[in-house]
């Protein structure tokens, strides 16, 4: 495979249409039809930004970041990357109606319910909504023990005791909730 690299040292004209100019005219390299700096796939109902270094202007999807819980995330100049599913079911993940959870274990039962989604799960789960918060309530509608603030992180990554948490993300008001029940819970946005 040949391949060159183009150093383009002007300050006049606009790098990527001249080299889309050549791709049409010559078929040498591909068209660069995207934002720079920014690569976006959508797959099977996933859809992940990723960015390099590069200026551009920040890209926003739309759903909450599968990973992080983050509504609405936006990815931003420098190594920023987010990824959004919309009415997606997967061994680890079910994102339905505006609500988002992911297992530490396969998901057991994952199935949408009005206005969210009812799931089981060994270990941990994480929660969110395209509004920011969740309502979490179990199948025989007990309560869960609340973790505070200065034990949070102990119960996350030592402890496998049953609990519920916050955490906030993002930049908006937003919380990620933590969940850890032996029996199935219904996650609900919580505006509704």
């Amino acid at each position: 495979m040949q391949g060159a690299v183009i150093f383009d040292r002007t300050a006049s004209g606009d790098i990527r249409t001249q080299l889309n100019e050549i791709n049409r005219e010559y078929g040498i390299g591909v068209q660069l039809d995207g934002t720079p700096g920014v690569r976006i796939a959508a797959i099977g109902g996933i859809t992940a930004a990723v960015a390099t270094a590069g200026h551009f202007e920040p890209v926003q999807l739309k759903g909450v970041d599968l990973l992080t819980g983050e509504p609405n995330p936006v990815v931003q100049p420098g190594n920023y990357a987010a990824m959004v599913a919309e009415n997606y079911r997967g061994p680890y993940v079910i994102s339905m109606n505006g609500v988002v959870v992911l297992g530490e274990h396969k998901l057991q039962i994952a199935e949408a319910v009005e206005g969210g989604v009812r799931v089981e799960a060994r270990g941990l789960l994480q929660a969110a909504s395209i509004d920011g918060r969740v309502n979490v309530a179990t199948a025989t509608g007990r309560e869960l023990p609340k973790v505070d603030e200065e034990t949070l992180l102990e119960w996350l990554f030592f402890e496998t005791q049953e609990g519920i948490a916050t955490f906030p993300v993002g930049y908006e008001g937003a919380v990620v909730t933590y969940i850890r029940c032996s029996e199935s819970i219904i996650v609900t946005r919580q505006g509704l």
